[in-house]
């Protein structure tokens, strides 16, 4: 039994983000094969984007494993899974906030022909920062209410 909700709350988060971080890594190397496959006519554009996205897969599927193994832990209530939720979660936020900082900052809102491809682009990159801010909150407020383990030492306990 998970010794808080929010610690509990954490780690399915956790769990679920980590698993469509990986689902969607794995998604970007399928449709790359999948053009090259069928040899699918797609702009060049697209393809240079699709191509420095497949280069960045093996990492963010790395991410994605590391997040699902670390919310396994916050459910099993390992003792040290709070700070390693805390580091998983806070460093894929701050790429998270750069990424929107960067996106906000490089759509251009005078574009002569308007796009939705910066639109969509905050979409994503919020719901991936939302989703692991909202881990971040979590354990903060698990820590703060003092949500230790269940199997954690007492203090002043006889080793």
């Amino acid at each position: 039994m998970t010794s808080s909700f929010s610690r509990f709350l954490a780690g399915l988060i956790l769990v679920a983000g980590g698993a469509l971080t990986g689902l969607t890594a794995f998604g970007i190397v399928v449709a790359r094969w999948a053009i090259d496959l069928k040899d699918i006519a797609i702009s060049a554009s697209d393809a240079a984007l699709l191509d420095d996205m497949v280069a960045l897969t093996p990492f963010v599927g790395a991410f994605g494993l590391v997040a699902v193994i670390v919310g396994f832990a916050l459910l099993i209530d390992h003792p040290k899974a709070d700070v390693a939720a805390l580091a998983v979660a806070g460093s894929a936020t701050a790429v998270g906030l750069a990424g929107l900082a960067l996106l906000v900052l490089g759509n251009d809102p005078f574009a002569a022909v308007p796009s939705d491809q910066g639109l969509e682009g905050l979409q994503i990159v919020g719901t991936f920062t939302a989703i692991f801010a909202a881990v971040v909150v979590a354990v903060v407020v698990a820590r703060a209410a003092g949500g230790r383990p269940s199997n954690a030492p007492v203090a002043g306990a006889a080793a």
